[in-house]
């Protein structure tokens, strides 16, 4: 019977293997020390921001954001909140489209007819 040989790879000094997700790393450099998490600067709110957090109040959903997050919210939830926000927003730009139009005057509406002379029959 016949042993086949196999050829391992040369040792290259201070190189080790690739660590596994989930591996500690055992006692490398940094080994069980944390990082502290970085604390985030709260932004000012954009006009989107504030229209998102009217829309969950209306939706009922203000207590479970302030209370979990964002992130807490199911695909439904967000779901309905996206579309109403999308929606929303259209008919705004369609409103604001019109809105120059209609100051004006409608153009979809014939302007008077002008008067005829009386004919002579």
């Amino acid at each position: 019977m016949a042993v086949e040989k196999t050829r391992k790879a040369p040792a290259v000094a201070g190189h080790t293997a690739p660590m596994k997700a989930g591996g500690t790393g055992g006692a490398g450099a940094g080994a069980g020390v944390e990082k502290p998490k970085k604390v985030k600067k709260p932004k000012p709110l954009t006009e989107k921001d504030l229209a998102k957090l009217a829309m969950a109040d209306e939706l009922g959903l203000m207590e479970k954001v302030k209370r979990e997050g964002w992130g807490a919210l199911t695909g439904a939830e967000s779901g309905r909140l996206g579309g109403l926000l999308s929606r929303r927003s259209r008919d705004k730009r369609a409103a604001d489209a019109l809105a120059p139009l209609s100051a004006a005057g409608s153009p979809t509406q014939e302007p008077p007819a002008p008067e005829r002379p009386a004919s002579r029959a």
